[in-house]
């Protein structure tokens, strides 16, 4: 079988929870039986570093399929920028398929729109013939919410009509948490449920901090966007200097996006680490006490999904201090983590707080965070998505 991977990104390693997941989808997906070639659809542009890419060289199996795109400037070269993506990678689709030998192929879309549409736009437009077809949309976050804030109530719904459209004419849909597989359920689109994953090897010698440091870092690590609670994050970092001025807290930033402004008009509140390559995260996350996750749960600004951060900071034993929502409450309690109801900055402070210096028996939630992440291995989400293939193609 040949699967073709489709996503909008230029692959760039440190360019988020998808790049992420996808370097350690690819590590574990490596030479598994009945796998014989991956190809990878995505775009260079203006922005794009080579050499910053998420290393494919070492995959024997993997084959990689960039387009070029133009620059990003205003709404409309956003449209061209996804029509062009559309139709020249479905033509390159079709050729890759139309050039091999194996007679089965999987047309895989992480992400429910632009990739989702390429994805069944290849499989209407393909002429092969005698080859077994069979199209997959991976759902790593809620179009709706993601997109509220940058486009009208109208385009919304045409979005939203569209995306369904789509989404009910693939063989099967994925969700990466039970949140996101309820969302679209209440929508009208039925989906599996394989819950995000991490590779558990490079956390078993990190051990949960039994002893407080000094100082004690406390991380934000993603996304520099609304929709992730980075202004949350700012605005309880004003009040718990002004409150708390002189403990020994330390605050990181770790990231990029559209609230990079906000950087400069508060760098005496936190250091600023920048953008950092997927592999090395490990190493950072074991430096640190805790990080914050704080995505918000709104319809109109707002995610979904299990997290490649959260688990991470579960993996290597570290405090979680997040929001109460059902992102987080599908994954942790309140014996493993520091809830603040969402939205509510004095009690997030509180709990920061908590976590830093009131709570003795602080180290107990990051030994049962990093128990619960066992749960979220690599090799089991691998294994899920190959059986659900598998399934489709006995049929």
């Amino acid at each position: 079988m040949v699967i073709h991977m489709i996503i909008f990104s230029r692959l760039l390693s440190y360019g988020g929870g998808r790049e992420t997941w996808l370097s350690n989808f690819l590590d574990e997906i490596e030479g598994r039986a009945g796998i014989n070639r991956i190809n990878l659809y995505y775009f260079i542009d203006s922005e794009s570093i080579v050499k910053d890419e998420i290393e494919t060289e070492k995959f024997k199996q993997v084959k990689k399929f960039k387009i070029q795109l133009p620059s990003q400037s205003g709404k409309t070269m956003s449209l061209i920028r996804m029509f062009k993506f559309i139709f020249f990678q479905s033509i390159a689709i079709n050729k890759s398929i139309k050039d091999s030998s194996d007679k089965e192929h999987c047309f895989l879309g992480i992400g429910s729109f632009i990739e989702s549409i390429t994805a069944l736009t290849a499989r209407l437009v393909c002429l092969s013939k005698n080859k077994k077809l069979i199209t997959v949309a991976w759902i790593r976050g809620v179009l709706a919410r993601e997109s509220s804030s940058r486009h009208s109530a109208l385009v919304l719904r045409l979005m939203e009509f569209t995306e369904k459209f789509m989404l009910n004419r693939f063989h099967f849909v994925i969700s990466n948490g039970k949140d996101t597989q309820d969302i679209y359920e209440s929508k009208g689109i039925s989906s599996r449920l394989i819950n995000n994953a991490i590779p558990l090897e490079p956390y078993e010698n990190i051990s949960p901090n039994n002893v407080r440091k000094d100082p004690f870092i406390v991380s934000y690590i993603g996304r520099l966007s609304a929709e992730k609670g980075f202004i949350h994050f700012i605005e309880a970092v004003k009040i718990f200097k002004k409150k708390y001025h002189g403990l020994p807290v330390t605050f990181h930033v770790l990231g990029d996006g559209p609230l990079e402004s906000l950087l400069k008009e508060n760098s005496s509140l936190f250091e600023y680490l920048g953008v950092m390559n997927n592999k090395k995260m490990t190493r950072y996350i074991s430096t640190i006490d805790a990080g914050v996750a704080l995505t918000l749960t709104s319809e109109k600004i707002g995610g979904s999904g299990v997290s490649n951060g959260l688990l991470e900071l579960m993996g290597a034993g570290r405090l979680v201090i997040c929001w109460e929502n059902p992102i987080f409450t599908q994954v942790l309690s309140k014996e493993s983590a520091y809830y603040a109801q969402e939205g509510n900055i004095d009690l997030l402070v509180e709990q920061i707080y908590r976590a830093a210096v009131s709570d003795d028996n602080f180290y107990i939630k990051g030994i049962r965070a990093k128990e619960i992440s066992r749960s979220y291995s690599m090799k089991n989400h691998v294994d899920k998505f190959l059986e659900l293939i598998s399934d489709i193609h006995s049929k």
